[in-house]
């Protein structure tokens, strides 16, 4: 009988052990979890990287960038899911990949790879005044599709999609800003 009592008493002692450590542990393991868990931040600015002067206006960026520090996210797409109002049929659309020039008759890259706490960016719109009439450009990657299918209250929503990632969307909208237009 001492025997049993001793090996239950052993068995139990352990059991309250383990189970004290994985109380603890819990915390620690949900803040590890998120710390690698994959997801993007969507980033839009007034300088910098975001807002690129062309001749006749301004082409406007948005930057994805990849939130955790040890996994990649592998085939990210940024899309334009909406515009507001008069959605075009041809929706959704990839953007265009910032610096992603193919030789004529080439295709767009739609698709790419970032790298842990990497930021890459998409072209927007371009905002143009072409002999004093402002003009507004869909910047995407798909020949054929026409680019000037928005107007100077527009609201677009993005969302960006990646390989074992949840999706982020921001909307962005054209205003009048002192006689002159931005997307914000």
């Amino acid at each position: 009988m001492k025997t049993y009592v001793g090996v239950i008493a052993a068995t139990l002692g352990w059991a309250i052990i383990v189970f004290v450590g994985k109380l603890f542990a819990a915390p620690y393991r949900l803040r590890m979890e998120s710390f690698l868990a994959q997801s993007f931040q969507l980033l839009v600015g007034r300088f910098g990287s975001y807002i690129h002067p062309q001749p006749l206006g301004n082409l406007y960026r948005l930057g994805i960038r990849n939130l955790s520090l040890f996994n990649s996210i592998e085939e990210v797409i940024a899309e334009v899911t909406d515009i507001q109002p008069n959605p075009p049929n041809f929706l959704p659309v990839p953007l265009h990949i910032m610096h992603d020039n193919p030789p004529q008759g080439g295709q767009y890259q739609t698709r790419f790879t970032l790298d842990p706490d990497q930021t890459r960016f998409v072209d927007v719109v371009a905002i143009l005044t072409i002999e004093g009439v402002p003009q507004f450009f869909l910047k995407h990657a798909v020949a054929g599709v026409p680019e000037n299918v928005l107007g100077p209250t527009s609201q677009l929503t993005i969302t960006v999609r990646g390989q074992n990632c949840p999706p982020a969307s921001r909307v962005l909208t054209i205003i009048n800003v002192g006689g002159g237009f931005e997307l914000v």
